[in-house]
């Protein structure tokens, strides 16, 4: 079981891909209703089950009763060994209801007391993808998987093209993605000056298109009404297996950082992603060729990038020219 974040999950997919190898019966895996379509994707899984995880402010009567209902079903699986990656408050709770003789998490993880095996992570490492990876020594692999590759299935790359041709993009035509939000404020680029980068590309005859949630299209209007050249731009918000055939298809993607980013690291698509508060060398895509990470963390002063009250300056500091001239490098 890995947590709701998009950017957890696509991380922990190399552990996962190497647990379901490990395991000749195959795995189950628990994941985010919105990460169903990723999970899809590993091999020798025998079920993936969807379950719904929202904000407390924002949970129904509904949502919770189906949560209980899962969790009630949970000791009649009767797993042997129950993994749970990068673990939170819900996954404590979860574990507590396999009553599976081996719970295993990390030493990072919320409510400890709801294992029964913690796997310290190694002191000398700080990416994410590798601390997550610690749990491989229960298994006896000491040393973190490689990187992965995800292919999207043909019917969502038939999907994405259709979409694409729905918006005036042609075959074989440049396109540039650009994803403008990000889950904090403070991680997220001036919003006038994506739309200045955008109007750029499309002078390099590219169309451009944002993506982002539902929630985001509202955002990415605003964005769009900003730009010189808005009818060589439109918004998309689809499920993350189109999203992977997207990025797949397209010539860059320029972002902040955030969980596509992640997810578009796992193709060969040229990334520019700009970062605010948050470490890059924690944080940084899973992967060396094709990426250039923008960043003046040097500037900031919150000690958590979750709760900052400046005026975060780490990431207004990043200038248009900067991302400009690193973007020339991908076109």
């Amino acid at each position: 079981m890995v947590d709701q974040h998009m950017g957890d999950f696509v991380l922990a997919l190399p552990t996962i891909f190497r647990l379901a190898e490990h395991f000749e019966n195959g795995i189950d895996l628990y994941v985010a209703k919105h990460h169903v379509p990723l999970a899809e994707l590993v091999p020798n899984v025998r079920q993936v089950v969807a379950y719904q995880h929202t904000r407390k402010t924002r949970k129904s009567y509904n949502q919770l009763f189906s949560f209980i209902g899962m969790l009630a079903k949970l000791p009649l699986k009767r797993y042997q060994a129950a993994y749970f990656i990068r673990a939170r408050i819900t996954e404590s709770t979860f574990a507590l209801f396999t009553l599976s003789p081996r719970r295993i998490t990390t030493s990072s993880a919320r409510r400890q007391a709801a294992y029964n095996r913690v796997v310290e992570e190694p002191p000398f490492e700080k990416h994410e993808m590798k601390l997550m990876a610690s749990v491989l020594q229960t298994i006896g692999q000491t040393e973190p998987p490689a990187p992965i590759r995800l292919q999207a299935p043909e019917r969502d790359y038939r999907l994405m093209e259709t979409t694409l041709h729905a918006n005036g993009v042609e075959p074989g035509q440049k396109l540039a993605v650009i994803h403008p939000t990000s889950g904090l404020p403070q991680k997220c680029w001036p919003k006038d000056r994506f739309a200045y980068v955008a109007d750029a590309l499309t002078e390099c005859n590219m169309k451009v298109c944002f993506i982002g949630s539902s929630g985001d299209r509202e955002y990415a209007d605003e964005l769009m009404a900003m730009m010189k050249n808005p009818d060589d731009a439109f918004f998309l918000a689809h499920k993350l297996t189109v999203l992977l055939a997207l990025f797949q298809r397209a010539d860059l993607l320029f972002s902040n950082e955030s969980g596509p980013t992640h997810l578009a690291a796992t193709t060969g698509i040229p990334i520019v992603t700009v970062f605010g508060p948050t470490d890059p060398d924690r944080w940084k895509p899973m992967r060396e060729e094709n990426l250039t990470l923008l960043s003046k963390r040097e500037l900031c002063k919150c000690p958590d990038p979750r709760y900052c009250d400046y005026d975060w300056p780490c990431i207004k500091k990043i200038t248009v020219e900067e991302a400009l001239h690193a973007l020339e490098e991908c076109i």
